[in-house]
């Protein structure tokens, strides 16, 4: 390009016989113009600019400079007068109406703002020299605000008695006593509502008569002389405060320490209301007035104020100040950081809000700094107000936003400072960006003046985004609160002690450290949706488990508190950035302040409520925070993945991000964990896929049979003897007592939303994702199981009723619930990551396998579209086969809940065994049986050996036969180790078995398998709920004999299903089951029309 930057239109300067390069030149410029219609740069750059997959220009060969030599070269030598030359000039004038016409179809900004930052390099001078700027307006703002921590900070006190304190004493005795000593001799004991400890009150004192005598006393001898402590109690008008930390704080200065508690907490709601008010007025005033004008505005008033607050004499005038004060801090950060993202590329992002973190971190490690230097709150906001007067001078410094002048139709502002940058980046950039107004589609917004955050409700998709987002929002602050309401309660000292403050705010800083590390790795090598599901899961995880009862030590606990602490910190910042990312830039702060508005205000008004009502020792509310985050985890997934995107700057933008949309489909990012780069090689995604089941169903069982072991240590007496050949048996580890009927009750409860849960479930999972439905239905089992040692201390109806939820998602022995529990959520978590519910929707999937796994399923899919009344019901329950299967799975499900919720009393009562000796023993060789069965089962299949009905008859029968027979010999032997070990073959039968039923419903009904599926478990839970209550009389009657019949009953019942499942059951896919709805309605309209014409 030459020095004086000629435009296009110098073309017309040409010479005639050189128009046909020309026209090949245009040419290459109207493919560019097809590929990428958002960059209109010179007719020289097009030349040797390429698009690429993004719909990004890139460098292709030559310079731009070589190239518009050669075109100028070309030009100087062109009659304008020739006709070449106009079709040339007309030619050119089509190119840049394709360019306006696509850019307003497909609904983007015509100028590329992201391009060009591209186009600057990455870490060039001007985003550096923006991000210093926004470093130093950032930390003194951020300063204020960790500043309320200290201000808010109560330290040691006690009530003023005259002539009797520290001071006096040491120069009139030169002894010198510290508080503790002063307070044991003036203040009562009182209970401490936090941690239920006995404290010396600050609010009230004795009324002694001889304070002056006692302080000419050592401590030891002035304790004597007050022995009896017979004074009357009188309360305090006046306190000492412990200076030696910090001089001077909001509390000490007005005295509100106990007659005036209402006015801490109208403190504490008067800065929360102000950042409220200061959210919602900061988010309208950017997107209306701009970020810059905005900044400043907010900055300097608040700037003012924080060289007012110090001197605030009076309360009410605090109250005032702190409020406005709060307030325009708010608005700042929020308008500081929505500039600070829309300034910088989408590939910059992750790094450069890493350090905008960074600023954070190291913010609060000075603030603790100046604290213990200065040792005054005054001293500090006067100090902190002063380096705010100069970030305000700075922020002159800083830019406008170009995307909110662009979208503002401020074409020339926006174009002279993206040719500032550059020229500060020492590069380039054409003279004719030709920055153009944008359109909006005025069949959805008409005209668009000015953002207006109310049309977002215009449109169904993007009300459903926000209300997401802000649901998100709102949990994260519950999730913040509960962990700082865990905070408190896992330390004991609270804030009497003084020398703790430096220190948690020095921990507190240490542990952000951790978090901005794991911000930028999940920021940079991993999608935002899954990042956030992850962090949900976690901190919602360890909130739950932190407030159950403690039965860990306090080490462990406070681990938990870290990890929850730095994933609710690490999502609240994930939240910021999917929010300006997903939000147009013409809302873009006014959603971020509504989000921070209704956040916030959630959380005062439960604070409030909390506090009211005299809950703050109640863990129940954490408990169910933790729950619901675990829960709004799942509602991540309806947003569109943003990672990798240009910001949006208009709504249509932001409704292109759907997944659906065909303009972004070609180059939507992988965003899940299994990506080629972490793994040496490819490995079949259907081996995970398997594997997770596999571990989900062990989850899900475990939880399932659960209490079947919790039961022996929770309802037995303290003092059961069982005495066998060779030892005796104590059981000393009961909590709970109850009756045999009451124990079978609940045993049973689980069942009886089994029962009706599995078969609309079956019908469900044939219509949709049964992926999803799957992981939900762990981590619902897996929440709950956390639920049950609460719920067991406080009686047996919530047991009852959470074992009955249980069932429908389907101690006082702690471990069994949360070993369980929290197994189950962590799978969650990664069940989430690596499963998608279409295979055609997987990132990484090959084709190979992809086609295997799709021609699989095109064989046995459901119809889509299906309806009830399409399913061919009475074929199915008048099928012989189906109800061998109904059988089968009643009278196995007979059996082995038997043994899975009996097998320990039968061990411990009837042969005297501990509960850990050999009640694992024939699981777990059943669990590696079951792999052989399926294997041998598949090569007789495979090499066509037996037909499918042979085999499946064969395995079925001749394993639950078995099975069966050693099992009436265990109930007739009086051996220990006989019984055992004919128990232990009768468990590996039982699993040579399962690849008979199990799964004899793909062979009949691939189509309906799902439905068939459900049916029979739901006529197996009906097992589940009979077998506890006829085990618990037949034992309650006959004592230890009663096991006897217990395990003869169940081996009579699962032979009965031998015999059924042999003579009736199939290997084939039944007529009924080959037909899809569409066939089988025509099939009968072809009858019913053949009967009509038959005379």
């Amino acid at each position: 390009m030459q020095s004086d930057n000629k435009p296009l239109d110098n073309l017309e300067k040409a010479h005639s016989s050189h128009a046909l390069p020309l026209l090949q030149k245009e040419v290459v410029l109207e493919k560019s113009a097809q590929s990428h219609p958002v960059l209109l740069p010179s007719a020289a750059e097009h030349s040797d600019l390429k698009p690429n997959v993004m719909g990004q220009a890139v460098d292709n060969s030559k310079s731009i400079a070589e190239s518009s030599s050669s075109i100028q070269t070309e030009e100087a030598i062109m009659d304008e007068n020739t006709d070449e030359f106009h079709a040339v000039c007309n030619h050119r004038r089509n190119i840049r109406a394709m360019h306006r016409s696509r850019a307003q179809n497909l609904c983007t900004t015509p100028v590329d703002y992201d391009h060009i930052m591209k186009l600057m390099g990455r870490w060039n001078r001007w985003q550096i020299r923006l991000c210093i700027v926004f470093a130093f307006v950032l930390a003194p703002h951020i300063m204020n605000v960790f500043l309320n921590f200290y201000a808010m900070y109560l330290p040691k006190h006690w009530c003023y008695v005259k002539d009797f304190d520290s001071e006096k004493h040491k120069s009139i005795t030169d002894m010198e006593w510290n508080s503790w000593e002063i307070q044991d001799i003036v203040a009562p004991l009182e209970v401490a509502s936090d941690t239920g400890k006995s404290i010396r009150s600050s609010c009230q004192m004795y009324n002694r008569a001889n304070y002056h005598h006692l302080s000419h006393l050592p401590y030891e001898e002035a304790l004597e002389a007050i022995d009896n402590h017979n004074e009357s109690i009188i309360s305090c008008n006046q306190w000492m405060y412990d200076h030696s930390f910090l001089r001077d704080t909001v509390l000490t200065r007005w005295n509100i320490v106990c007659a005036n508690k209402a006015w801490a907490l109208l403190l504490y709601i008067g800065a929360s209301l102000g950042g409220l008010l200061g959210c919602a007025l900061g988010g309208v005033s950017g997107d209306r007035l701009g970020r810059r004008r905005t900044a400043l505005i907010f900055g300097c008033f608040g700037c003012v104020l924080s060289f007012i607050l110090p001197f605030s004499s009076d309360f009410s005038c605090l109250m005032i100040v702190k409020f406005a004060s709060v307030m325009c801090n708010e608005a700042l950060l929020l308008v500081l950081y929505v500039t600070f993202v829309e300034s910088v590329v989408d590939m910059d992002r992750p790094l450069m809000l890493t350090l905008w973190q960074a600023v954070v971190v190291m913010c609060s490690l000075l603030l603790v700094l100046m604290a213990y230097v200065l040792n005054s709150w005054a001293n500090m906001q006067t100090l902190i107000a002063a380096f705010s007067g100069i970030s305000m001078i700075i922020l002159l410094l800083a830019p406008e936003s170009p995307r909110w002048l662009i979208i503002n139709s401020k074409h020339s502002e926006a174009e002279s400072i993206v040719r500032k940058a550059f020229h500060v980046s020492f590069k380039t950039l054409p003279a004719d960006l030709e920055i153009v107004q944008h359109e909006e589609r005025p069949e959805f917004l008409g005209t668009m003046a000015r953002g207006n955050i109310m049309r977002l409700t215009k449109s169904v998709e993007m009300t459903k985004w926000l209300m997401i987002i802000i649901t998100l929002w709102i949990m994260t602050a519950l999730q913040e609160f509960s962990f700082n309401k865990q905070l408190k309660h896992s330390d004991d000292s609270s804030a009497r002690l003084s020398s703790n403050l430096h220190e948690h705010a020095l921990i507190l800083t240490v542990i952000n450290v951790f978090a901005v590390v794991i911000f930028f790795s999940l920021t940079k090598y991993f999608s935002r949706n899954n990042s956030l599901v992850f962090l949900f899961c976690m901190s919602g995880m360890t909130v739950a488990i932190c407030a159950l009862p403690k039965t860990t030590s306090m080490r462990a606990e406070l681990v938990m508190l870290v990890i929850g602490y730095v994933s609710t910190s690490v999502s609240k910042w994930l939240l910021y950035l999917m929010t300006v990312e997903l939000f147009p830039t013409v809302i873009r702060c006014s959603v971020i302040g509504l989000c921070t508005f209704c956040s916030s205000l959630c959380v005062t008004v439960i604070s409030v409520v909390i506090t009211s009502t005299g809950m703050e020792e109640n863990r129940i509310p954490c408990i169910c925070f933790g729950l619901l985050a675990l829960v709004c985890s799942a509602m991540i997934n309806y947003i569109p993945m943003c990672k990798g995107r240009t910001l949006p700057d208009t709504f249509q933008d932001t409704l292109s991000m759907r997944s659906n949309s065909p303009d972004l489909n070609e180059w939507i990012p992988k965003s899940r964990f299994i990506e080629e780069k972490f793994c040496c090689g490819y490995y079949p995604k259907r081996w995970v896929l398997a594997v997770l089941c596999h571990i989900g169903f062990a989850i899900a069982f475990g939880i399932r049979c659960n209490f079947g072991a919790a039961k022996m240590r929770m309802f037995q007496h303290h003092e059961d003897v069982y005495v066998t050949k060779n030892h005796t048996n104590i059981n000393e580890s009961v909590e709970f007592h109850g009756h045999g009927g009451l124990v079978a009750l609940v045993e049973s409860s689980f069942f009886y939303g089994a029962c009706i849960s599995y078969f609309p479930a079956g019908i469900i999972a044939a219509k949709f994702s049964p992926v999803r439905m799957f992981g939900f239905g762990v981590v619902t089992l897996s929440s709950l199981n956390l639920l049950l040692p609460v719920a067991f201390s406080n009686g047996f109806i919530f047991p009852i009723i959470i074992q009955f939820i249980q069932g429908l998602a389907q101690l006082y022995s702690y471990h069994f619930y949360f070993i369980l529990g929290i197994a189950g959520i962590t799978w969650f978590i990664f069940w989430m990551l690596f499963t998608v519910s279409d295979p055609a929707d997987h990132p990484t999937l090959s084709d190979k396998e992809k086609q295997l796994i799709l021609n699989g399923k095109n064989e046995m899919r459901t119809p889509i579209a299906l309806k009830l009344s399409e399913i061919p019901w009475k074929s199915i329950f008048t099928s012989a086969p189906v109800w061998a299967i109904i059988i089968a799975t009643f009278t196995r499900c007979w059996m082995m809940f038997t043994l899975i919720n009996d097998q320990l009393s039968y061990m411990t009562e009837a042969l005297g065994l501990s509960m850990d000796t050999a009640s694992a023993i024939p699981h777990g060789i059943m669990s590696i049986t079951v792999i052989f069965s399926g294997q041998l089962a598949d090569m007789l299949r495979n090499k066509n050996i037996f037909t499918t009905t042979t085999v499946r008859k064969l395995f079925h029968c001749s394993g639950f036969a078995f099975e069966a027979l050693f099992l009436i010999g265990c109930a007739y032997s009086t051996n220990v180790i006989a019984a055992v070990t004919l128990m232990v073959i009768a468990r590996i039968f039982s699993g040579l078995a399962v690849s008979g039923s199990n799964v004899n419903h793909l062979d009949i009904a691939p189509r309906y398998a799902s439905i068939l599926t459900g049916l029979g478990q739901a006529f197996g839970q009906i097992s589940g709920i009979l077998t506890p209550l006829l085990t618990e009389y037949i034992v309650s009657i006959h004592e230890a004999k009663g096991w006897k019949l217990v395990l003869l009953s169940a081996a009579i019942i699962h032979l009965i299903g031998v015999f059924f499942f042999g003579i009736f059951a199939a290997g084939e896919v039944q007529p009924w089951a080959k037909k899809t709805p569409s066939t089988a309605k025509s099939a009968e309209d072809e009858s019913k029309q053949s009967a009509t014409e038959t005379p």
